[in-house]
């Protein structure tokens, strides 16, 4: 299959009446698209260069659930938005995303222990 096919089956999941009201199941579509995405090369420096189109793809994901970073799903499109981010150096949006998930999961302590790794 190819990755135009998976990318129009992702769209018209994204659109469907029923998962659009669902952000927890929104969260898994997206998470397993984001996976795709960053599995589509091999090799490392056309991941590099492709990082750019990773992000975009990860702010369409991220303004689709909004601030449903809920637990497992959400949580881990949101720590996959942090890695795209910090591969690109853009700190600042970094910070905005942990601010956020930490709004769903800020008493978890998986998410502590997350950013402080991240922090460091």
């Amino acid at each position: 299959m190819s990755f135009e096919t998976l990318w129009n089956y992702k769209e018209r999941a994204v659109v469907h009446p029923w998962l659009t009201p669902q952000p927890t199941e929104l969260a898994k579509v997206l998470y397993a698209w984001m996976v795709l995405c960053r599995l589509q090369s091999d090799d490392l420096y056309e991941q590099i260069e492709g990082i750019t189109s990773l992000e975009d793809e990860a702010e369409d994901c991220l303004q689709r659930i909004g601030t449903a970073f809920n637990w497992p799903e959400g949580y881990l499109l949101g720590k996959l938005a942090v890695q795209l981010k910090t591969l690109a150096n853009d700190p600042e949006e970094t910070n905005e995303i942990w601010e956020n998930m930490a709004k769903v999961n800020g008493t978890r302590c998986d998410y502590w222990l997350d950013r402080i790794e991240w922090e460091r």
